[in-house]
C-alpha cells in the first residue's frame, strides 16, 4: 500500500484498542489545556480562545484614530485655531419697546425648563470677563426656550441670569448671585430681581431682598397682596416710574442681545489639561492634538507651558475626537478616546494625564465587580457578580483593540498584571447593562471597584456614582418635580423618593450610589456630586473630593450609557456632574467650595435622641428590645390595602443602630418604626412581640413624619429568641483577665460600648456577683492590651449605664442615706459627679420598673452633708444638674443597661467570646 493511500480508517483497522485510549488522551490534554489557560488568565489577563468579538464596527477611515499617532507623518494641514472668543454688547439699545396699557397683565404660565442644550462662550463687552451660556431649544435650534448665563461677580458667587422665551420673544427674566447654582423657580424666599414681559411690554418688576424676604413689586397691574409692598405704575411716584422705565428697555434689550449672540455664534468651548510624568515633574513642550474621529484628520493642537498646562478653544459640533498627548524617546503616549465636544457641554479638563516609562514592569492590577444597587458600605456579601473584563488602552477606549480579557470568580474578583498606564475596562455580565471603568495603573498596581447596574426598564435611566476612597460621598439628582421653597425636587440621602417616581437605591459610605430616574417626564436632571465628610467637619477647602475620582455614570434602556469623570484639580466639597435631558447627557464640570445657602448639604446625617445626633445611613440594621407587649394580628387583606403600619415604642424599647463595626443606642421617646415589608407581610399577621424580647431588622430609610418626629422604614423585621442573641460577645482579648477571676469562684459580667471603635468595653462586678461590697470595674482594649479604665461604687450599690450620654450611674443606699454617682467616659479620662439625700431606700418612694430605679421628686428636700467628694443639693439644683447631663430631668430618658443583669460564669466556658 502507497503511503499516500493509507487512510486514518486503515489505521483504526490496524490498531482497534488504541482508539479509545487515544480518545482518552486527547480529552485530557484538552482539559488541562482549559484549566491552565483559565488560571493563566485569572492572573495575567490574557485573551481567552472562542470568546465572541464585542468590538462593534469601526469605520475604515475611524480606524485611524484607534491607532498610535505615527510621528513621522503627523498631518498638521487642518489645524484650526480659535485665539477669541467673540464679545457680546448686552447693553446695545437695538430693540424698542411695545405698547403699554393700563391693567396689562402677565400670561401665567409654564416656564419651559427643556429643550437641546447648547453651550457658548463670550466675552461680556461691559468689562471684559466671560459669559458661559446654557441654551435650550426645540425644533432643531429655531426655537429658544431658556438661557442661562453664567458670570463671576464681584462678591465671588456667580452672577447668574435666566431668559425664558416664548416664541423667541422674552417672557420672564430672572437675576441672583448665588454661591451654588441649583436648578429652582422663583419664589419669595429666593433674593434678586425678576421681570414680566408680554408682547415686549415689561408689565411687571419684582425685587427680594436679601437676607429679608422683603417683596417690592410695581407693574401695569396689582395683585393686591398683603405681603407685598407694591405700586400700580400709572398712580405711582416719578421715582418708582423711571426706574420701571429703565428696566423695561434694560432688560428687554439685554434679552433679545443675548438670543441674537446665540444665533449668530458658533458653540466654542474649550480643552485644557495638565501633563506630568510618573514621580510629578510638569512636562512642558508636550505636543497635544485634538483628532477627529470620523476621518482621523489633526483638528487642534497645543504645546504644554512650562507648569505642563494646555488650553484649546474648540468649536462644539457634536463629534467624537481623540485628544493624543505624545510622549518622548522615554515616556510613552497618553490618549484619551471617545471626547465628545458636545454642544451642552463647554469645557473639558484632563488635569491628571500622566505619561509612563516606555520600558516600565508589567504591575499587579486587581478588579472587584459589584451590584452598584445592592452593594452596602461594611456589607459586601452577595453582591459581587460574576463578569468579563475586556482590557483596552487608554481612556475612554470602548472601541479599540483588546490587549487582555479576563474573567472575575463568582464573587466577582479577579487578578491580572498590566504595565503602568491607563485603561479602559469593559465589563460583561449577564442580566446587566455593559460598563466601561477607566483606570490608572501606577508602578505600585492597581486595585479597583467595578460597578454595574441591571439595564434599565423602559423610560427610565440609572445614574451611578462610584469612587475610589473610604471618604463619604453622596449623590444628589435634582428632578423637573417642583420642590418646596423655590426649590427643585431633588432625590438625595434625606429624600429617598420624589412626586414623579425617581428614587434613590442607597446611601453608602464609600464604593457607590445609585438613583433610578423617569426618563419619560417632561424635563432635565441635574446630578451633584457632595462630599459629606468635609461639608459636616466645615472642610469646604479639603481635596478629598478630588482625591476620590468620582465617576458618575448614565444607563439607559437601550444598552448605551455615558460617562462622566471629575478629572480636575480643585479643591471643594461639590461637584456638578452632570444633565440629563430628553434621553441626551451632558457633563456639568462646575466645582464648588462651599454649599451656601443648600441646607440639604448642610443637614446632619441624623435623627434627634435624646438630644444627641446619632449618624445613620440606609441599610444599617437596628435591634429592638420590648418592654411592653405588643400583639399583631393584621389579616392579609388590610395589608394590601394599607400596605404600611406604624408601631410606636412609647419610651419602651431600646433601638440599637449598627453600621457593621460600631452600634448606638436611640432614645425611642422620638422615634417610631414604619414597616414596609411589601414582601414579608405575614410577619406581622401572626407577630405577638412580648416583654425582653428582641426584634431585628434593617433600615432602608429614615424620615420624618408630619408631627416633626423621625421614623425608621425597616425592609425587615425578625424576632430574636432572647436576650443573650442579641448581646455582643466578649472579644478574646479579655479572655486572661476573665481567666483569672473564675479562679476565685463566680465572675458577673457585661460588655459596654464607652469608646468609638468596634470593641466594646468589660464590666466586672465584683466580689462573685450581686453584692457589689467593691463596685464595678471597667476595661477597655486600646492600642494592643487591656487598661484599667476605673473602679466605680461602694456597698449596695445599683449600677446603671446610660449609653447616649456614656454615663455610668452607681446607686447606693444604706445608714439613713441614699447616694448616686454619675462617671462619664472618654478614652482614659474618667469624670465623676455625686449626690446625696438623706432619704434612704425605700422611704422616700423609690420604685423599681423593669430593673430600672426612678425616684420622684421629693427625694431632696432634707440634704445632709455630703461623704467624700459627694454633692448635696436642693430639689431645684439636682433638676438643673438631671437636665445639664440627659437634657430632661428624667433620667430614664439616655435609655439604660441595668448592670444588675450582667451575666454569671463560673468557669470560661460559660462565656461568649467572638
Amino acid at each position: 500500500m502507497k503511503k499516500e493511500d493509507y487512510s486514518f480508517s486503515d489505521y483504526l483497522e490496524e490498531n482497534k484498542k488504541k482508539p479509545v485510549i487515544i480518545a482518552i488522551v486527547v480529552l485530557i490534554l484538552i482539559a488541562v489545556v482549559f484549566v491552565c489557560t483559565g488560571i493563566f488568565t485569572k492572573r495575567y489577563g490574557v485573551s481567552l480562545p472562542g470568546v465572541e468579538n464585542t468590538d462593534g464596527a469601526v469605520d475604515e477611515l475611524a480606524q485611524k484614530a484607534l491607532e498610535p499617532i505615527d510621528r513621522e507623518s503627523v498631518d498638521l494641514s487642518n489645524v484650526k485655531i480659535i485665539s477669541e472668543l467673540d464679545k457680546v454688547d448686552l447693553t446695545a439699545r437695538k430693540h424698542a419697546s411695545g405698547s403699554r396699557q393700563r391693567g396689562m397683565a402677565w400670561d401665567e404660565g409654564f416656564l419651559n425648563m427643556s429643550g437641546d442644550k447648547t453651550q457658548y462662550r463670550f466675552i461680556d463687552k461691559a468689562d471684559g470677563k466671560e459669559l458661559s451660556c446654557e441654551v435650550y431649544t426645540d425644533d432643531g435650534g429655531k426655537t429658544v426656550n431658556r438661557i442661562i448665563t453664567y458670570k463671576e461677580a464681584g462678591d465671588g458667587r456667580p452672577e447668574i441670569i435666566e431668559y425664558f422665551y416664548r416664541d423667541n420673544k422674552p417672557y420672564f427674566i430672572s437675576k441672583r448671585n448665588e454661591e451654588v447654582y441649583t436648578p429652582a423657580y422663583d419664589s419669595a424666599d429666593k433674593p434678586g430681581v425678576r421681570f414680566y414681559f408680554k408682547d415686549d411690554v415689561l408689565v411687571r418688576s419684582r425685587t427680594v431682598v436679601e437676607g429679608t424676604m422683603l417683596v417690592s413689586q410695581t407693574g401695569l397691574y396689582v395683585d393686591d397682596n398683603p405681603d407685598y409692598e407694591e405700586f400700580e405704575y400709572y398712580s405711582a411716584p416719578d421715582a418708582v416710574k423711571l426706574q420701571y422705565d429703565r428696566f423695561e428697555q434694560e432688560w428687554l434689550n439685554k434679552a433679545y442681545n443675548i438670543l441674537e449672540a446665540v444665533k449668530n455664534t458658533k458653540a466654542i468651548g474649550r480643552v485644557s489639561g495638565k501633563v506630568t510624568d510618573d514621580q510629578g515633574k510638569e512636562l512642558s513642550d508636550i505636543k497635544v492634538l485634538i483628532q477627529k474621529v470620523s476621518d482621523g484628520n489633526i483638528i487642534y493642537a497645543a504645546q504644554t507651558d512650562t507648569l505642563g498646562t494646555f488650553s484649546m478653544n474648540v468649536k462644539l459640533d457634536k463629534d467624537s475626537y481623540r485628544i493624543c498627548v505624545l510622549g518622548n524617546e522615554n515616556l510613552s503616549d497618553a490618549y484619551i478616546y471617545d471626547c465628545v465636544l458636545d454642544l451642552g457641554s463647554g469645557v473639558h479638563e484632563y488635569n491628571n494625564i500622566v505619561l509612563y516609562p516606555q520600558e516600565a514592569e508589567v504591575c499587579d492590577a486587581s478588579f472587584d465587580v459589584y451590584d452598584g444597587e445592592t452593594y452596602r458600605s461594611g456589607n459586601k456579601a452577595g453582591s459581587g457578580v460574576f463578569s468579563r473584563i475586556c482590557i483596552r488602552e487608554g481612556i475612554g477606549n470602548r472601541l479599540g483593540e483588546k490587549i487582555a480579557e479576563c474573567y472575575t470568580n463568582t464573587k466577582g474578583e479577579v487578578e491580572t498584571a498590566l504595565k503602568p498606564g491607563f485603561y479602559t475596562l469593559e465589563t460583561v455580565s449577564e442580566g446587566y447593562a455593559t460598563g466601561y471603568t477607566n483606570i490608572e495603573v501606577t508602578q505600585y498596581g492597581c486595585k479597583k471597584k467595578i460597578f454595574v447596574v441591571k439595564t434599565p426598564q423602559e423610560n427610565t435611566a440609572k445614574v451611578l456614582l462610584s469612587w475610589d476612597s473610604d471618604i463619604d460621598l453622596d449623590l444628589t439628582v435634582f428632578t423637573p418635580a417642583c420642590g418646596t421653597r423655590g426649590d427643585m425636587a431633588r432625590i438625595t440621602r434625606d429624600t429617598f423618593e420624589d412626586a414623579l417616581g425617581n428614587s434613590l437605591k442607597s446611601d453608602n459610605t464609600d464604593g457607590c450610589e445609585t438613583a433610578v430616574v423617569n426618563t419619560a417626564a417632561d424635563g432635565g436632571y441635574k446630578a451633584y456630586v457632595s462630599c459629606y465628610t468635609d461639608i459636616i467637619s466645615g472642610a469646604y477647602g479639603c481635596d478629598d473630593l478630588m482625591r476620590s475620582r468620582p465617576a458618575v455614570c448614565v444607563y439607559f434602556s437601550d444598552g448605551t450609557c455615558r460617562s462622566c469623570e471629575f478629572d480636575g484639580t480643585s479643591y471643594g466639597v461639590l461637584w456638578e456632574a452632570l444633565e440629563v435631558n430628553r434621553g441626551d447627557v451632558t457633563p456639568g464640570g462646575r466645582f464648588y467650595s462651599t454649599v451656601g445657602g443648600k441646607e440639604w448639604w448642610l443637614e446632619n446625617k441624623s435623627i434627634s435622641a435624646g438630644g444627641e445626633n446619632v449618624r445613620y445611613k440606609s441599610g444599617m440594621q437596628i435591634r429592638g428590645r420590648l418592654e411592653s407587649d405588643f400583639s399583631y394580628a393584621y389579616s392579609v387583606s388590610d395589608w394590601i390595602n394599607n400596605k404600611k403600619f406604624f408601631l410606636g415604642f412609647d419610651n419602651e424599647v431600646n433601638i440599637i443602630v449598627s453600621d457593621g463595626e460600631h452600634e448606638q443606642t436611640v432614645n425611642t421617646d422620638r422615634v417610631e418604626v414604619k414597616f414596609d415589608l411589601a414582601k414579608d407581610y405575614n410577619i406581622l399577621c401572626h407577630l405577638d412581640l412580648h416583654i425582653g424580647q428582641y426584634v431585628e431588622g434593617s433600615i432602608r430609610e429614615i424620615g420624618t413624619s408630619e408631627d416633626g418626629r423621625p421614623y425608621l422604614v425597616l425592609e425587615s423585621l425578625a424576632l430574636l429568641r432572647d436576650k443573650a442573641d442579641s448581646e455582643p460577645a466578649v472579644p478574646m482579648e479579655y479572655l486572661g483577665l476573665l481567666a483569672d477571676r473564675i479562679k476565685d469562684g463566680a465572675v458577673a459580667y457585661s460588655v459596654i460600648y464607652v469608646n468609638d471603635n468596634a470593641t466594646p468595653e468589660l464590666v466586672i462586678l465584683n466580689p462573685q456577683g450581686a453584692s457589689h461590697e467593691n463596685g464595678a470595674e471597667l476595661y477597655t482594649y486600646d492600642n494592643g492590651s487591656v487598661d484599667l479604665v476605673g473602679t466605680f461604687g461602694y456597698w449596695g450599690g445599683n449600677f446603671t449605664y446610660y449609653p447616649m450620654k456614656n454615663l455610668i450611674c452607681v446607686e447606693e443606699t444604706g445608714n439613713g442615706s441614699h447616694m448616686e454617682s454619675y462617671c462619664s467616659f472618654d478614652k482614659y479620662t474618667v469624670n465623676t459627679v455625686n449626690y446625696e439625700s438623706s432619704l434612704d431606700f425605700p422611704e422616700y418612694g423609690i420604685s423599681k420598673v423593669n430593673g430600672q430605679y426612678t425616684m420622684n421628686g421629693t427625694e431632696y428636700v432634707n440634704p445632709i452633708p455630703g461623704r467624700g467628694n459627694a454633692v448635696p443639693v436642693t430639689p431645684e439644683e439636682y433638676e438643673k444638674q438631671m437636665k445639664t447631663m440627659f437634657g430632661v430631668t428624667d433620667r430614664n430618658t439616655g435609655r439604660y443597661i441595668d448592670l444588675d443583669s450582667c451575666r454569671m460564669a463560673t468557669k470560661i466556658e460559660d462565656i461568649r467570646f467572638k
